[in-house]
């Protein structure tokens, strides 16, 4: 620990920050808790930690703890931690709605939304998502998205998970309680400035809320944007070209990212 109380180790190649751990049970164990086997097979295995060894633990609901690694045994890895400090509530809230894409770049916008702050995600079929798409079982999307979103947060300092869905359709995945903006992204080149939307005009109060729509590769069909709009959702833009659906997700979530986060 160093003279201003914040944990740190040192390498030869000078002072870095602790490894990250994930804990859901944070807040309910007390002072010592054994790690998750997959958690504990990265830190020990991985990582090489040893007893004594500093780490952060963060439970994904916005708490994190400073510790070390108390005992190793029998497969078990056990953690003594101090006070739990909890991060202040988010001022934005925004879901982002994806046509299915391909697992790799599932897992670039997971782990885009997770440094983003983004709170939610939800992945949904639509007319050009590609039918191999559809076949897996949503159960084992979810699970790997959630081990993405959490070695992104250990990566990236964030404490909050954002909530991963798989839906059935658009009606199901835009089912929520009232919002500032609803829009989806669109190739008309007429359609309103993503950035335009997002002043304080349009969301006067925090926190900010909003819901937004992205297509798969080749966009959301006529007949999806028609019915988005009888739904309330403005089409826009946020870039000059056509861009890769992943990247045009990425790119959304930084533009609102960069004017609600501030």
């Amino acid at each position: 620990m160093s003279a201003g109380g914040t944990w740190k180790y040192e390498t030869p190649r000078g002072t870095h920050r602790p490894p990250r751990v994930y804990v859901p049970s944070l807040c309910t164990t007390g002072s010592r808790v054994v790690l998750p086997p997959t958690e504990a097979h990265h830190l020990t295995r991985v990582l090489r930690g040893r007893p004594g060894d500093p780490v952060e633990l963060f439970d994904g609901a916005g708490h994190s703890a400073m510790g070390h690694i108390a005992q190793i045994h029998a497969g078990e890895v056990w953690l003594q931690f101090g006070p739990i400090a909890h991060d202040p509530d988010p001022v934005w809230s925004a879901t982002l709605v994806v046509g299915l894409l391909k697992g790799d770049k599932r897992d670039e916008i997971v782990r885009a939304a997770v440094a983003l702050g983004w709170e939610r995600l939800m992945f949904v079929p639509t007319r050009y998502s590609q039918a191999r798409e559809l076949k897996s079982e949503p159960g084992q999307w979810t699970e790997r998205c959630m081990a993405v979103a959490i070695n992104a947060a250990k990566q990236c300092g964030r404490n909050r998970l954002p909530r991963i869905e798989f839906m059935n359709d658009l009606n199901s995945a835009i089912q929520s309680t009232a919002v500032h903006i609803s829009c989806f992204g669109s190739f008309d080149p007429s359609a309103r400035s993503l950035v335009d939307l997002l002043t304080p005009e349009n969301c006067p109060s925090a926190p900010r809320t909003g819901r937004f729509v992205v297509g798969p590769e080749g966009g959301l069909a006529p007949e999806e944007e028609t019915w988005l709009k009888s739904q309330g959702f403005s089409p826009v833009r946020w870039a000059p070209y056509v861009l890769r659906s992943e990247l045009a997700a990425i790119a959304l979530m930084a533009v609102v990212a960069a004017h609600w986060g501030s």
